[in-house]
């Protein structure tokens, strides 16, 4: 059986890491699914990392590097993913970071994008035909 390769927004990440309740146990169970392989990128690791390192976070820094080390694809930036960004951004109304976040995804060719989002958020607006967005705040009960 094939496992399933995600994307996790870097929401989702610091809700296990940070959060508390309902919501930091369900970022934990996708992190722990032993049929999921993660993507990582360059952005991520820069939206993770720096903060923790900077306020001596030595648990937080260690358990987002761990996550990306861990990660099965590791991708770097480039031009075309920025244009490629750019696009998404302008089309859908995403911050910029997470156009980038959402090509890496589409480049990486994952089949599900998991955010804490709410689903009316414009993730949830783009069409691709391979990658699902997926919002873990579904749930009425899911909470910070």
């Amino acid at each position: 059986m094939s496992k399933i390769l995600t994307f996790l927004d870097t929401n989702v990440l610091i809700s296990a890491m940070c959060g508390s309740g309902t919501l930091a146990d369900r970022c934990f169970e996708v992190i722990d699914d032993p049929n999921r392989e993660f993507v990582a990128s360059d952005f991520l690791k820069l939206e993770l990392l720096p903060k923790p390192i900077y306020n001596k976070q030595k648990e937080c820094a260690e358990f987002y590097n761990e996550y990306i080390c861990s990660a099965s694809k590791m991708l770097g930036t480039s031009s075309a993913t920025t244009a490629n960004a750019f696009e998404l951004a302008s089309q859908y109304g995403l911050g910029p970071v997470d156009a980038i976040h959402f090509q890496t995804a589409i480049e990486a060719d994952v089949a599900e994008f998991i955010t804490i989002e709410k689903p009316t958020k414009p993730f949830f607006k783009i069409n691709h035909p391979s990658v699902k967005a997926i919002s873990l705040r579904e749930s009425p009960s899911a909470k910070e």
